[in-house]
């Protein structure tokens, strides 16, 4: 039987392109989290009632955005979802995720993630065929 895991994360989402600035450490040029994404794993951290469930097989993600604007663009804030799933240890690997259903929704007053992953239960790898789609 399928598992539906359901979670709200109140914040505005940040996007994962503008999400890292250049440091140095000990003369080497390295990449670091600002301080806006750090802020936002530890709400993610704190909020998601998922921590720890470890989903080690197949998943889809099913989640609505709610930005303050419209201004962000909806992939880029998909990454961060999923790195915040796996570092929360609610997924073992964002590789295994089969299907995103992603929609945008703008709310100034009240940004935030609506999301539930639903396990694949039954499956051991991923199926290569394409799915069929109808264009017109």
């Amino acid at each position: 039987m399928e598992e539906k895991k359901q979670c709200v994360v109140y914040g505005q989402v940040p996007s994962k392109s503008n999400q890292y600035r250049i440091v140095t450490i000990s003369g080497h040029g390295s990449l670091a989290k600002t301080d806006a994404l750090e802020n936002y794993e530890k709400a993610f951290y704190q909020q998601c009632n998922l921590r720890d469930r470890r989903i080690s097989g197949f998943f889809e993600l099913y989640i609505d955005v709610y930005f303050q604007s419209n201004r962000s663009d909806l992939d880029n804030s998909l990454k961060v979802v999923l790195d915040c799933l796996q570092t929360i240890r609610a997924i073992n690997n964002d590789r295994q995720c089969t299907l995103i259903y992603a929609r945008k929704f703008i709310d100034k007053h009240n940004p935030r993630i609506e999301f539930s992953i639903k396990e694949v239960v039954g499956v051991t790898k991923c199926d290569s065929k394409q799915p069929e789609f109808e264009f017109k």
